[in-house]
């Protein structure tokens, strides 16, 4: 393992952290990635949101919620085809690395559906898929199925880590990430 320190500055929105590593930049011994904050620690949906619910605010499904969560940020964070985000800075491992960090936290996945998938989606996809599309199917079948049985079910995941093991595998993250850079 590479002996190294990690610093971040972090700050309220355009509040000048960057001025603290600016100056932090200026010593040869610190590695700045440039104009580029790493917040996947303190963002909504990010690792703290992720310990506050499966840790510190426990609940069945809000673990699923808080889960989701996790998996749209990651996806977003790593970016796309047309801007990498966080892919470039980890040599395309984030992805890899932040969904090896995952299934260490998930004690269940499974195929289900509950209802706040509805407040989730957007209003109109929320209409279409639980609405219209499973009223549709039934008619299609021409069975009179209890209408649950057709609307789309997905993953959900359950996670209930002691604080001990989520720090755990939160320090087994950063250091992938870091050995990657």
């Amino acid at each position: 393992m590479k002996d190294y320190k990690i610093v971040s500055c972090a700050s309220f929105g355009s509040s000048g952290s960057g001025v603290v590593t600016d100056y932090l930049s200026e010593f040869e011994n610190i590695n700045n990635f440039g104009d580029f904050e790493f917040r996947f620690l303190q963002d909504f949906g990010g690792v703290t949101s992720l310990e506050d619910t499966l840790v510190n605010s426990y609940h069945r499904l809000n673990s699923d919620i808080a889960i989701q969560n996790f998996i749209n940020y990651v996806e977003w964070q790593a970016g796309d085809i047309f801007n990498k985000r966080y892919e470039q800075f980890f040599h395309g491992q984030f992805k890899k690395i932040s969904y090896d960090f995952l299934s260490k936290l998930l004690d269940v996945t499974w195929d289900g559906f509950w209802g706040e998938y509805l407040v989730m989606a957007p209003r109109w996809k929320s209409y279409l898929l639980y609405k219209i599309y499973p009223h549709f199917m039934r008619l299609l079948g021409g069975n009179r199925k209890y209408i649950a049985h057709y609307i789309p079910h997905r993953d959900m995941y359950f996670s209930s880590p002691t604080k001990v093991y989520f720090c755990e595998c939160v320090k087994w993250y950063l250091t992938a990430l870091c050995e990657v850079i």
